[in-house]
């Protein structure tokens, strides 16, 4: 088992390993399943998929283009909320979680101040789900266990 920092306390996420051959085990990292938010606006006038995605580090947050013209914000918390460590129930599937607005707030005010067209475009569609990470956010490489 490793740990997995999740504000003031520890979350245990389970690692496994696998091997590229019969003689190597490679250890896997763990993944961590979060809560994450991201909300598409309604069209806006010049927004069109020619333009650049925008990625904010410091607002934790990254903006592009969505179908139609419509803008998506995407918003990663620091230290985001975990989900599902206590199991991920069989029937679950891309399915939808009730967001926590005290946690999202701060986020999207600050989303909204670096886009400020989005205010007025109206919502389309705004999601809270789970998402996988691993820990240290680096892709998983390898093989896949058999």
């Amino acid at each position: 088992m490793s740990a997995c920092e999740s504000g003031d306390s520890e979350d245990t996420v389970t690692t496994a390993t696998h091997s590229t051959n019969d003689t190597e085990p490679i250890p896997a990292r763990a993944q961590v399943v979060i809560i994450d938010y991201y909300l598409i606006t309604e069209p806006i006038e010049g927004v069109h998929r020619e333009l650049p995605i925008v990625e904010d580090p410091d607002l934790f947050a990254y903006y592009r283009e969505e179908a139609g013209g419509k803008r998506m914000v995407d918003m990663f918390e620091p230290v985001a909320g975990p989900w599902g460590m206590d199991g991920i129930p069989k029937d679950f599937s891309f399915g939808e979680l009730e967001p926590d607005w005290e946690r999202l707030t701060p986020y999207l005010e600050a989303a909204m101040e670096r886009i400020p067209a989005a205010k007025d475009a109206g919502i389309h569609q705004f999601f809270c789900g789970p998402e996988n990470f691993t820990p240290d956010m680096n892709p998983l490489i390898g093989e896949a266990p058999n």
